[in-house]
């Protein structure tokens, strides 16, 4: 944790919390998609271990609760399907 000095203002330490938490956001997506690609070069358990860690990472950055994500997914399959077909819509018209 990175902690402002003491003499800063709030506004100072308040923009100080947005630029550590954008950043974050930026490097963890970023390192998701490295990750994805490692995994569909070469997938195998440890590569998809890597993609959850920067998941996990995310959902920490962002506040979200693994069963907030989990019931999102759940609506949006029962709604529009799952990949358990294997079936992917590419392109609507």
């Amino acid at each position: 944790m990175i902690r402002s000095p003491r003499s800063s203002t709030a506004k100072e330490r308040t923009m100080l919390f947005v630029l550590l938490v954008t950043w974050s956001i930026k490097i963890c997506s970023k390192k998701l998609l490295e990750e994805a690609e490692e995994f569909q070069d070469e997938p195998c358990r440890e590569e998809l271990a890597d993609v959850l860690e920067v998941f996990y990472a995310i959902l920490q950055a962002e506040g979200f609760s693994l069963d907030e994500v989990e019931k999102v997914r759940q609506k949006k399959a029962e709604e529009r399907g799952a990949f358990n077909k294997k079936i992917v819509l590419e392109k609507v018209y």
